[in-house]
């Protein structure tokens, strides 16, 4: 009796190590070429520091931002890992006609100081009276943005209930009837 069990035994082994010798070479196989569809498409309003492993919609998505179509045109963006793989930080640049821009607001319930919802004139932008740490990160810094102290913004924001923090600065466009809005979107910021 206590042969068959030990026979029964190793034949349960060479069953589950004939298994696994399968699984793992497949699972392997299938993560690689998953991995490596050729060559990506690269999107133009990516910017460099953009890691390319998220698209822009999947982003919007998981931070549960929505875009006006009448900004898809004129914007960049970067997605950038926040360390832990699934949450990423999103860096959009936006320029739009204030009508556009009071879309994006409205679309994601973005308050500004004083309660606004949507955009003031000229004389509404002020100088940030405290500076977000996103605001001065090394990928701002790459960006190129312009958010510097001496900047005038009016600011809007907005907790999702994905946990994204949303953070717009929007500024209006020297010589020009448009807006341009920065905006970081980050789970816990």
């Amino acid at each position: 009796m206590a042969r068959g069990l030990e026979e029964k035994k190793w034949a349960t082994l060479a069953v589950l190590a004939l298994l696994f010798s399968i699984a793992v070479p497949v699972t392997l196989l299938l993560v690689l070429r998953d991995r490596d569809q050729g060559p990506s498409v690269h999107d133009p309003r990516a910017y460099d520091v953009d890691e390319g492993d998220v698209s822009l919609e999947d982003g919007l998505r998981r931070a549960a931002l929505e875009l006006p179509e009448c900004l898809h045109e004129r914007l960049r963006y970067a997605l950038v890992d926040n360390g832990f793989g699934y949450y990423h930080h999103i860096y959009l640049k936006l320029e739009s006609s204030e009508q556009c821009m009071n879309s994006f607001l409205a679309l994601n319930a973005m308050d500004g100081d004083l309660g606004a919802t949507t955009l003031g004139g000229v004389a509404a932008e002020r100088i940030p009276i405290y500076r977000s740490r996103w605001m001065d990160d090394d990928v701002v810094r790459r960006l190129g943005w312009q958010i510097g102290p001496e900047q005038r913004f009016q600011r809007f924001s907005v907790g999702k209930p994905t946990l994204y923090g949303v953070f717009v600065l929007v500024q209006h466009v020297p010589g020009s009837s448009d807006v341009r809005a920065y905006v970081h979107a980050g789970r816990g910021a």
